[in-house]
């Protein structure tokens, strides 16, 4: 009986050392890029995209293409 108690008192303490180290840290706040909206998981790079971001780049992208003056050729 008292190799129970002072296992469970041992396991007692190991599991108020943890919950005491695991209050004390806080972890750092994990920013999205700016104006980022939608799948900021992808974004951080944990979770695969559907692929929106990169669609909505690509037609931003020929929007200032089509805006930008061509050169005259002579």
């Amino acid at each position: 009986m008292q190799r129970v108690r002072v296992g469970m008192t041992g396991l007692a303490f190991v599991f108020m050392l943890l919950l005491v180290a695991a209050a004390g840290m806080r972890p750092d706040r994990s920013v999205a890029p700016a104006g980022a909206q939608g799948e900021t998981l992808a974004l951080l790079g944990v979770a695969p995209g559907s692929g929106e971001l990169l669609r909505r780049t690509q037609a931003r992208a020929e929007e200032i293409q089509a805006k930008k003056p061509k050169p005259h050729r002579s």
